[in-house]
Formats: C-alpha cells, sequence, structure tokens
C-alpha cells in the first residue's frame, strides 16, 4: 500500500514537472514579427529621414517609421501576417 501511494506520488511529480516546462516553453514563443532593412538612393548612399510605410495584406492597418541617420528603419511588433 505504501509502495503504490510512493509511486503514485513520483508519477504526480514527474507529471506536474512536464507541465511546468512545457509552459515555461510555450512562454518564450512570439506572436508577432519584426520587418527592418535599410533605405537607399540608386547609387547606394543611405537615405536618412525616409518614410516607410508597412501594410498588412489581410487587415490593411499601416505601420509607419522613419529611417534613422544610416537609412535604416525598424518596425516591430508586427501581428503575424503578410505585409507589403
Amino acid at each position: 500500500m505504501l509502495t503504490q501511494l510512493y509511486t503514485r506520488g513520483r508519477i504526480f511529480i514527474v507529471l506536474a514537472l512536464f507541465a511546468i516546462i512545457g509552459v515555461a516553453a510555450l512562454w518564450g514563443q512570439a506572436v508577432n514579427g519584426t520587418i527592418s532593412g535599410t533605405v537607399t538612393d540608386p547609387s547606394g548612399a543611405a537615405i536618412a529621414g525616409a518614410m516607410v510605410e508597412v501594410r498588412n495584406t489581410a487587415t490593411q492597418v499601416v505601420r509607419t517609421v522613419t529611417t534613422n541617420a544610416q537609412g535604416r528603419y525598424t518596425v516591430p511588433e508586427l501581428f503575424v501576417g503578410n505585409y507589403e
């Protein structure tokens, strides 16, 4: 009787650990993304202060950012989807 309780207790602890590890792994999954790049002119020179728009093709939501001094831009925290 005592060994059955001991075995069941061990099984419960192992299952609980697996559940905790599984939840921790899911917590790290991202549900959004980032688009980044560089805006240049035809000669390859960076364009500072350029406006960049990204549009979600399903929802038509537009996000606008401005390039930095090196012509780089980043559009963070985008929902999953197709963008143009």
